[in-house]
């Protein structure tokens, strides 16, 4: 199973922004996966079916790694569970 290297995310992240007044300090990241409670309110979908697209909630940020632009055929399954 994949896991999520926070240090990394954090610091691809905070790169989003250049150095200065509106970028966040390191330890102003922590990321976690979200409770099954959060995570149904957050999306409205059930656990094993959270697709990046048709949240109910338009805020909740969506990060995708750079490498999936490159992918051929252009073509990914949403919601396929583990």
């Amino acid at each position: 199973e994949a896991e999520i290297n926070g240090k990394k995310l954090a610091s691809e992240i905070r790169a989003l922004r250049s150095a200065g007044k509106d970028r966040l300090p390191p330890n102003k990241f922590e990321f976690r996966l979200a409770s099954s409670e959060d995570n149904d309110r957050l999306t409205g979908y059930v656990h094993n079916s959270v697709t990046p697209f048709g949240l109910l909630d338009e805020k909740v940020p969506i990060l995708m790694a750079s490498a999936i632009r490159d992918v051929k055929p252009a073509f990914m399954f949403m919601g396929g569970g583990h």
